[in-house]
């Protein structure tokens, strides 16, 4: 669609109801507790600098929901935070 979303205004009215169609077929199948395989073969890396339970959790279940795996990097005993750049730290 786009790489990049900067506004909602780069959307169609159109782009938008495909978007909720395809957001709405995708939490059916997870409601019957299918685990689909659009991320199979795919691997997330989060980092995150300050505690927070609920986004570092839902960021991994929509992850595996999606067939993907997730590495998780505690930020306190990361390379950033040894000085090494954060493109350098995520470059899995």
């Amino acid at each position: 669609m786009f790489a990049h979303t900067l506004s909602v205004k780069q959307f169609s009215r159109q782009d938008l109801h495909s978007l909720f169609a395809v957001a709405q077929t995708m939490k059916q199948a997870i409601e019957r507790g299918e685990v689909l395989e659009d991320l199979k073969g795919k691997v997330m890396c989060t980092l995150f600098y300050e505690p927070s339970t609920r986004t570092s959790a839902s960021f991994d279940a929509a992850m595996k929901r999606l067939g993907g795996s997730v590495i998780n990097v505690n930020a306190i005993s990361s390379s950033v935070a040894k000085g090494e750049s954060l493109p350098d730290t995520s470059t899995i």
